[in-house]
């Protein structure tokens, strides 16, 4: 009988070492998921914030720009600026245009060289000829 109560009372101690061990797992596992959770909440906060804040530094950038748009100095600036490119595009346009103005007539005076080159081989062929027909008629006459 005293083995019975021993086994009893050890099977009772070991009950209770696995019951306090599950218990202190259970806690353990409770804090983690209380400091994950608390952790995760801190990450949203976190985040919430970060977002608030670049969106009023964004509306903050943008309500500047505007106010900076309106003033004089800009408006001249962006006058400037803009009649500048508008002066640079056409004298651009005309330095193109002059190229090829150039690049026409240089073509043109080629062709005309090689035309007149022509004319002048057509006119000396002409006379060559012509030279051939006038012996033949002066040795058909006798002269």
């Amino acid at each position: 009988m005293n083995r019975r109560i021993t086994d009893q009372f050890v099977r009772l101690y070991d009950l209770e070492k696995f019951l306090l061990a599950s218990v202190i797992s259970l806690i353990f596992f409770l804090n983690l998921f209380s400091l994950t959770k608390c952790r995760l909440q801190h990450e949203a906060e976190l985040k919430r914030l970060e977002e608030e804040t670049a969106q009023r530094i964004e509306e903050a950038v943008r309500k500047n720009v505007e106010e900076r748009m309106k003033t004089e100095e800009v408006k001249e600036e962006i006058e400037r600026r803009t009649k500048e490119a508008y002066e640079k595009m056409f004298l651009d346009v005309e330095i193109q245009l002059k190229k090829e103005k150039e690049a026409a007539l240089n073509e043109a005076r080629r062709k005309e060289v090689s035309l007149a080159s022509c004319l002048f081989n057509f006119a000396a062929l002409f006379v060559w000829f012509s030279g051939f027909g006038i012996l033949a008629e002066t040795k058909k006459f006798g002269n």
